[in-house]
């Protein structure tokens, strides 16, 4: 009896796949060639709202921001979206951060009501901390969406410490880009 026929079948299988394989490495090349302009026009942009004078202002302004950006990485990707959703997870991502990120983002808000420094020190750190948050929350979305993930299987509250690693090193390019 010959037996190379299954083998000839086994190794069509495995070239299949290896050309598979390829082609989602392909195509996961094209989406962040096309995915990291969006972060970074959305980071410059959450970097510019942040010099905004008026507390919470910057903050609506940033949600909006980042609500487009995600929008945009969803078509990229190709998942269906819609802006409320996006809004709600963003808020949730926000939320579920470290809580001492949140106190340094609410203190560095309300302190653009102190005439002379506290307006003097939010110029230095609000664009800092807008551009980084936005940067996070890009490379969230992107990597849930690189694994196949939706908006509806998107869970916010388990992103906790990747926003902040991925906060950090938005921090140091944000910085580097002064």
């Amino acid at each position: 009896m010959d037996n190379t026929l299954p083998n000839v079948i086994n190794d069509t299988r495995q070239i299949n796949i290896q050309g598979l394989i390829e082609q989602q490495d392909i195509l996961s090349v094209r989406r962040q060639q096309q995915a990291d302009p969006v972060i970074l026009k959305s980071v410059w942009a959450a970097r510019a709202v942040g010099l905004l004078p008026l507390p919470w202002v910057d903050f609506f302004g940033l949600l909006t921001i980042q609500t487009n950006m995600v929008s945009e990485l969803s078509k990229i990707y190709q998942v269906d979206f819609s802006v409320k959703k996006i809004r709600n997870l963003i808020l949730l991502i926000l939320g579920s951060a470290n809580p001492s990120w949140i106190a340094t983002a609410l203190l560095s808000n309300l302190s653009k009501l102190m005439p002379g420094v506290g307006l003097v020190g939010t110029i230095i750190t609000q664009p800092v901390i807008t551009g980084a948050a936005t940067y996070a929350i890009g490379k969230i979305f992107i990597n849930h969406f690189e694994l196949g993930g939706t908006l509806l299987d998107f869970d916010a509250k388990s992103t906790r410490q990747y926003f902040m690693q991925e906060f950090a090193k938005g921090t140091e390019k944000v910085k580097m880009n002064n």
